[in-house]
């Protein structure tokens, strides 16, 4: 059963002494009308979150797609490179191959040494 004169923690009464007794039936009406206050605000920044949220996601899914472009990307010129590098490891093993079976001709070795590698290999073969 309620009783006015019990403590209840809520109000203290300033003339009452150092109980605290229930807030009066007005202010408890005023407190509700403003706890709709906060909790409309509330939902609107539920709302503008959700909003956000959205938004964030969107730029997450943005950018996963442009890292996925990206490593598909780098993967192409990653494997342009390395056809390359065997292209061009085949062209030095045929040299090699051709210039140890081609007849070799007298020369002197200052006109070997000035000349290079490339220079002797496909001398002998064109």
């Amino acid at each position: 059963m309620w009783s006015s004169t019990l403590p209840t923690g809520t109000v203290r009464d300033e003339g009452r002494g150092s109980r605290t007794y229930p807030q009066p039936a007005q202010q408890s009406g005023r407190r509700r009308r403003s706890d709709r206050q906060p909790r409309a605000e509330l939902e609107a920044e539920v709302d503008r979150l959700r909003q956000e949220k959205r938004q964030a996601d969107a730029e997450i899914q943005r950018l996963e797609s442009q890292v996925e472009l990206l490593r598909n990307q780098l993967e192409r010129h990653h494997e342009s490179k390395r056809a390359m590098v065997d292209r061009y490891e085949r062209v030095i093993a045929e040299l090699e191959t051709a210039a140890a079976t081609a007849p070799t001709a007298e020369t002197t070795s200052a006109e070997t040494s000035k000349r290079g590698l490339l220079d002797r290999l496909t001398g002998g073969l064109f």
